[in-house]
């Protein structure tokens, strides 16, 4: 569950000018699914690291709330939660959960545990796609949405046996850094 979409058979839940934002690995040891992502805050500065469930990096302005299977990165100053994840989880039809805030090239990934706003706030607005699971054969080789520097609201929706679950091109005119 990532931003409120539960990605089920998706290699690549969030892919940003073609490069995967969130990248997910199996441990072979334990088996748990781990994830790995940066994070960075609105004036570009690199907020943390994670490299498969594990903190690192981390900017001195935030601090990690560590609990046995969730950990959370906060502003010292604000108390936002600019990252949430647990993991391990066994009692759920998914794995982990994964909410962050994130900023790239100014364009805002707002992961919320319920939801996923990409582009905007969207403050008090309707979601644009709510209630709707897409699926295909497992495995196909498409990308259930894909967005070119525009905002989108997801709300309860699924995504099941694709190579890609969002495709988002951010920066320039035409979507290319």
């Amino acid at each position: 569950m990532i931003g409120g979409v539960f990605y089920k058979n998706i290699a690549n839940p969030l892919v940003v000018n073609g490069e995967p934002l969130i990248s997910l690995a199996r441990n072979e040891e334990t088996g748990i699914l781990g994830v790995s992502v940066d994070l960075y805050s609105d004036n570009g500065q690199l907020v943390c690291r994670v490299i498969h469930n594990d903190i690192c990096d981390l900017n001195e302005e935030f601090f990690v709330l560590q609990g046995s299977n969730r950990a959370s990165v906060i502003n010292k100053k604000t108390g936002q939660v600019f990252l949430d994840l647990s993991r391990g989880i066994s009692d759920q039809a998914y794995e982990l959960e994964l909410s962050f805030l994130n900023i790239l090239d100014g364009y805002p990934f707002i992961l919320h545990p319920e939801r996923t706003k990409l582009g905007t706030s969207n403050e008090n607005e309707a979601p644009n796609i709510s209630r709707l699971t897409i699926t295909s054969e497992k495995w196909s080789q498409g990308a259930a949405v894909g967005i070119n520097n525009s905002k989108i609201y997801l709300l309860g929706m699924g995504v099941e046996n694709l190579l890609t679950g969002l495709s988002v091109r951010v920066g320039g005119s035409n979507g290319t850094n």
